[in-house]
Parts: C-alpha cells; structure tokens; sequence
C-alpha cells in the first residue's frame, strides 16, 4: 500500500514512506528531521504516516505541487514515496508525531 500524508505544524520529517519501500529517500540513521516549511503542513520523505489514508490521487508533480494542494485543500501534509506525494488530510502536528520509519 502506498503511503498517506497526513497534517503536522509546518515542518519536513525525513523517513521511509513505507515498510516495503525498498529505495526510498529517507534519513539514514532513521531519525526524524523536522523543518520549517510555509503554512501548517508536512513533508515526510522516507517515513509514512497513517498508511493508507490518502487524501486523494497521488500527486506526481512534485512536492512543489503537492505542497501547493496542501495549502489549498487545508491537508496537514504529504508522503513522498518514489518520486510520488501521497497527500494526508490530518493535521500536521499528528502526522509529524506519528511519522514512523519503512523497514
């Protein structure tokens, strides 16, 4: 399954997008990397967040555009998942707390 971005206070968390994301861009020694980012959203890149719960289509236009559709839709954030933003309608805060890493 895909991974889901949920909400979060404006920051990035870096981690797996999955457990079966093998590849996927993400932080080394797992740690979670919050930074400031514009409005109250998240991008978690290698790390997911309530799996599954996707706010709508993939968004393969980069996290420019997904970022774009989270200020515009109110999301909390998204999952980047090989080179794809998985939106979560959840707020940032949650998502940045429940960010977990892909094994």
């Amino acid at each position: 399954a895909a991974p889901a971005a949920a909400t979060a206070s404006a920051a990035a968390v870096a981690a797996p997008a999955t457990p079966a994301a093998s590849g996927a861009a993400g932080d080394p020694d797992g740690k979670v990397d919050l930074e400031p980012l514009k409005g109250e959203w998240v991008k978690l890149v290698g790390k997911d967040a309530f799996p599954g719960e996707d706010a709508g289509p993939p968004v393969r236009d980069g996290p420019e555009a997904a970022s774009r559709l989270c200020a515009a839709r109110g999301h909390g954030g998204f999952v980047v998942w090989q080179n794809t933003a998985f939106l979560r309608a959840r707020p940032a805060a949650e998502l940045a707390a429940n960010a977990r890493n892909a094994a």
